[in-house]
């Protein structure tokens, strides 16, 4: 009886979930869908995932890229977070019309800046009342009194500033979070959920500033960098300018994970993990990169290229019903 007890037992798959958190801001349809993407891959796996979206866009509200994945908890964006979607459009003509370099993001940067503070002043004195009036409101004058210079800062210092659902998450007990370092502050949540395992994602290609945290070697000499104008076929000058153009990409984020970082610090005091902290003790790097037609570069195991992991392979989706060849012979 005991051996065919212990026989059974060969035809039974031992399986051991994870308690993933996944943080996905609601601000950029193809962020979203590749975040979406991986919390999908996990819940398919077997683990139990739960997504933390933060509203930054109204607009993304439904756009979550999920399809599998039904544990969401959605954070309705604050004034501050609405007002500084106001300037969406005009955002969004810059970044298509700026020159293509760190130097045109950095000015795209210092007028969505100067944008969002003339946009919250003004909503400062105002707000809309049930009846669809403007009214006078002290509360949006106080809360735009330090205002966040990013808009995913100002939706995820919600949710760390909101003591009530960090201790709903706390009881959660996650094993895993998984965040873009697209910003810092969800490896911040992270910390202060006191989730062991944490791994960073970047929806664009590898970034510097996160590779050479996480021990990857720079080599702007012969590698483009994220925001370079250069391929990798470069002479003298060309190389020189890729060097000064991925060291100025870096300081872009860097520049934006402090002012992240003062905020965490403003509320847990100034022993708060810094920003390089946080990601040097991340498991893994996941990029939406491809390594077949990225360019070649240093790397380590700690990075996993994804890329393509969001397209779909749906022969349905993809197919082209009414399509039209035509072929030109040149003699």
């Amino acid at each position: 009886m005991t051996l065919n007890i212990l026989l059974l037992t060969t035809f039974f798959a031992v399986a051991s979930a994870y308690n993933f958190l996944v943080i996905s801001p609601l601000f950029g349809h193809s962020h979203s869908n590749f975040m979406g993407t991986i919390a999908d891959t996990l819940t398919e796996a077997g683990h139990n995932v739960t997504v933390l979206m933060p509203i930054m866009d109204p607009d993304m509200e439904q756009r979550t890229g999920l399809r599998l994945t039904t544990h969401v908890i959605k954070v309705p964006p604050d004034n501050r977070t609405a007002a500084l979607f106001v300037q969406k459009a005009k955002f969004m003509t810059r970044l298509w019309n700026i020159e293509p370099s760190v130097f045109g993001m950095m000015e795209m940067s210092f007028n969505k800046r100067q944008d969002s503070k003339d946009v919250l002043q003004m909503s400062s004195n105002v707000h809309w009342g049930s009846e669809g009036v403007l009214k006078a409101s002290s509360n949006m004058r106080r809360d735009s009194e330090d205002v966040p210079q990013t808009s995913n800062l100002a939706g995820l210092s919600k949710v760390f500033n909101d003591d009530d659902v960090m201790a709903a998450l706390r009881e959660m007990q996650f094993d895993v979070g998984i965040a873009e370092a697209f910003d810092i502050c969800g490896f911040g949540i992270f910390e202060l959920l006191n989730v062991r395992a944490t791994i960073a994602t970047t929806s664009s290609v590898r970034a510097e500033v996160i590779s050479k945290l996480v021990g990857i070697p720079a080599a702007p000499s012969y590698v483009p960098g994220i925001m370079s104008t250069k391929g990798d076929e470069m002479g003298m000058f060309e190389r020189l300018q890729n060097v000064i153009e991925t060291v100025l990409g870096s300081k872009f984020f860097e520049t934006l994970f402090d002012m992240e970082i003062s905020a965490f610090r403003k509320k847990f005091g100034d022993d708060f993990k810094g920003y390089e902290e946080l990601l040097q003790q991340v498991s893994y790097v996941f990029t939406n990169s491809n390594p077949y037609l990225d360019y070649p570069h240093p790397t380590i195991h700690k990075s996993v290229d994804i890329g393509g992991i969001a397209v779909s392979f749906d022969d349905h989706q993809n197919s082209l019903p009414e399509v039209n060849i035509f072929s030109f012979e040149i003699l």
